[in-house]
């Protein structure tokens, strides 16, 4: 999915609304289509120089979350015993941040007890097939 951007970036022509605050996207010049950097600490930082086109910020929120999945699953083992978030910035090409993502397991250190909040269901699932 990577892409070699050697090419010159054309001028931003778009804008899309987030979290209340306008993001101007810049473009690939070569396929019309924002540029994103997924940029992830697991504890080592690994950052995105080349970046990804994808049509809009929502096409970047939907991967950013294939990715976390993909990136849990290589890991195997080693993302339950890290016990450290790992956190993804995923940026625009001008490098704004627009939005971090993070993920974590969590494991009891003994025997640990689930208490649901007052209200919350039981089991979701039978109350809404019921």
């Amino acid at each position: 999915m990577a892409v070699s951007f050697a090419l010159q970036r054309a001028q931003a022509i778009a804008a899309k609304q987030s979290g209340g605050a306008s993001v101007v996207l810049q473009f690939n010049k070569a396929s019309d289509m924002p540029i994103f950097h997924f940029h992830v600490d697991n504890g080592e930082f690994n950052p995105d120089d080349e970046g990804v086109d994808l049509p809009d910020l929502d096409a970047a929120r939907q991967e950013a979350v294939r990715a976390a999945g993909e990136m849990i699953n290589d890991s195997k083992q080693s993302f339950w015993e890290h016990m450290t978030p790992w956190i993804m910035n995923v940026t625009d090409d001008q490098n704004r941040l627009l939005f971090t993502l993070q993920f974590a397991a969590k494991v009891p250190s003994g025997q640990a007890l689930y208490i649901p909040r007052e209200g919350e269901a039981k089991n979701p699932l039978a109350e809404a097939s019921g």
